[in-house]
């Protein structure tokens, strides 16, 4: 038998109904306050509607689901650019560990790029801007091309488009 991941944990509460809230005080693997995701989901769905970033579907607490938008199967990554709300049938029964298709990476372009701003750089949290895009230049390929009336998100998106092929196993 293997150990029980915090993962498998969460994915168990959230399937009975339960919300999971990291401790606030908790310090991630570099000094930094945790920031956990569903937490910060779990205030944009108090706030407003929250859509899945691949289909559309309205995403309430029962069926939202954390996707790695590359599978930590291919690419070990937990940066918060890289964690998207999903449908739960969506993540777990359909996209599950693997990458998305160019095309449809492009057709949840508007989503994926919502979710960040909304959630990473319009947050309460003065912290989350300054994290994500910290996350974003450590982890992803510079963008050539890029123009300097290109907004941080465009910039994003596009690197995101560079590391597909690089995070394929």
């Amino acid at each position: 038998m293997h150990p029980v991941s915090l993962e498998e944990i969460e994915t168990l509460a959230r399937d009975h109904g339960l919300a999971v809230i990291r401790r606030a005080d908790a310090m991630d693997s570099l000094g930094r306050p945790e920031v956990s995701w569903i937490s910060v989901a779990l205030r944009q769905l108090e706030a407003r509607p929250l859509h899945c970033v691949w289909t559309g579907r309205a995403l309430a607490q029962e069926n939202l689901d954390i996707d790695h938008l590359f599978p930590w199967s291919a690419w070990p990554c937990g940066d918060l650019w890289n964690l998207l709300p999903a449908h739960r049938l969506v993540n777990q029964r359909l996209k599950r560990d693997r990458l998305p298709a160019a095309s449809t990476l492009a057709q949840a372009e508007e989503g994926i790029r919502g979710w960040w701003q909304e959630a990473y750089l319009a947050p309460e949290d003065p912290l989350l801007p300054g994290r994500c895009a910290q996350e974003a230049r450590a982890s992803l390929p510079e963008p050539s091309g890029m123009t300097a009336e290109a907004s941080p998100l465009e910039t994003v998106f596009t690197a995101v488009g560079l590391q597909q092929p690089a995070a394929a196993p």
